[in-house]
């Protein structure tokens, strides 16, 4: 019987950051990215997560202290315009509620 695995050659020299999720749950700041990879004639192969939140521990990203900065003025922004949606198309909340 044949072996029929046989490598495909693919090239991939690109990527493409597709999204990025902050999570605030915890204490540690936990941050997942979608990568799309990219062949050699601009087309997104698959897609891989990278994030701080591996199960072992050295395939974890390491997250530069200055993120931590960011996503915390990153959340007051979005907390002003949750609290504008909310007030516009949803039930009204407490202006109270704005830490800006």
């Amino acid at each position: 019987m044949k072996n029929f695995e046989r490598l495909i050659p693919i090239t991939i020299k690109e990527a493409k950051i597709q999204s990025i999720s902050i999570d605030y749950r915890e204490l540690k700041l936990k941050v997942a990215i979608n990568v799309g990879l990219i062949t050699e004639d601009k087309q997104i192969l698959t897609s891989i997560s990278v994030s701080n939140n591996e199960w072992q521990e050295e395939k974890n990203l390491t997250i530069p202290v200055e993120v931590s900065e960011l996503a915390g003025q990153l959340e007051s922004i979005l907390r002003i315009a949750i609290i504008q949606h909310m007030n516009k198309y949803q039930r009204k909340l407490e202006a109270k509620d704005v830490d800006a």
